[in-house]
């Protein structure tokens, strides 16, 4: 995500009004060996938590190159057939009996998160099973101190996985594995702040 671009350290302000001292711009993924790495990333994370699913979904435009790569790589690695799903048009159209995946870019509070699940189920009559996204961030959900990512999963009756966490991207500084070491406070501090509770609230 740093070498494209992706990821990015500085001081943006978010749609929530927070003052961030990092940002994710998954539209600077432009390129076939940057998706195709993407969807090995998506594919990877689908095979080491056992998601069982059947069907990847869209449900925004900029997700639809990566559940066609995701689905790709699948099958030409592990021989999987994965149906995918875009934007209640294009592929497969959902079933009731299919096990979904939602794939999206990031989770912050959780509403777009919420917004889709809720656009999918009234869409085309059929629930997500799982969702995976590329970052979680980590950050309070909009009606707990929860993660948004434990507050949709008690909600909706999902399962979240991340390919990357906030905690990850500050491992990352603090090995020196990233350049960035000087935005390592702001990290910890904007972590600290923003932060979710995990479980009933009252731990970290």
């Amino acid at each position: 995500m740093v070498d494209n671009g992706v990821l990015q350290f500085g001081s943006f302000e978010l749609k929530s009004g927070r003052i961030s001292p990092y940002i994710v711009h998954t539209s600077n993924y432009q390129t076939g060996a940057q998706i195709t790495k993407l969807g090995q990333y998506f594919a990877e994370c689908i095979r080491e938590n056992n998601v069982e699913t059947d069907t990847l979904i869209a449900d925004a435009k900029e997700e639809i190159p990566v559940i066609i790569s995701t689905s790709m790589v699948l099958y030409k690695k592990y021989g999987i057939d994965m149906n995918y799903s875009a934007l209640h048009s294009i592929g497969k159209k959902p079933e009731k009996d299919d096990a979904n995946t939602l794939i999206m870019d990031i989770i912050t509070s959780g509403k777009s998160v919420k917004k889709a699940l809720q656009t999918i189920s009234e869409l085309s009559g059929t629930e997500v099973k799982s969702v995976v996204v590329t970052v979680d961030r980590m950050e309070r959900g909009e009606s707990t101190d929860m993660t948004a990512k434990e507050e949709i999963e008690r909600d909706y009756n999902v399962k979240i996985y991340s390919i990357v966490t906030l905690d990850d991207i500050i491992q990352a500084l603090e090995n020196g594995v990233i350049a960035g070491t000087e935005y390592l406070e702001a990290m910890k501090q904007y972590r600290k702040e923003y932060g979710g509770c995990y479980g009933s609230g009252s731990g970290d």
